[in-house]
């Protein structure tokens, strides 16, 4: 079981996966996280994607921790992964669109993808 974690702009976003699927989620703030995870399974490992200041990704990762002592491996851009390779400057782009473009890329490899992302706007 893998425990996903979106640390948006406007909230944080978390669930529990396992075989494809989603087992719980939620969305809110850091306030309520621990309170949320109370009584959930054991994720094996935990994998973030984060757009916020440092200090939140790592209160974040300190409440994973503290609840089932599983360390989260944060996604960063890099200038080369999964078979893509990124033209832009990693130091300048966003890990949710490194996602993304990952995410897009192994739904469709080898086809030419244009990516669009509203972030929150509902």
């Amino acid at each position: 079981m893998n425990l996903l974690l979106d640390l948006g702009n406007t909230r944080i976003k978390w669930a529990l996966e396992q075989n494809g699927e989603f087992i719980r989620h939620g969305a809110g703030e850091l306030a309520g996280l621990a309170q949320s995870w109370q009584g959930l399974p054991a994720p094996e490992t935990a994998f973030g994607c984060s757009v916020v200041a440092e200090s939140l990704r790592e209160a974040v990762e300190g409440l994973v921790l503290q609840a089932w002592g599983v360390p989260v491996c944060w996604q960063m851009p890099q200038a080369t992964a999964l078979g893509v390779r990124n033209h832009y400057d990693p130091a300048r782009l966003g890990a949710d669109r490194w996602a993304a473009v990952l995410g897009a890329h192994s739904l469709f490899p080898g086809r030419a993808l244009v990516i669009v992302s509203a972030g929150t706007a509902q």
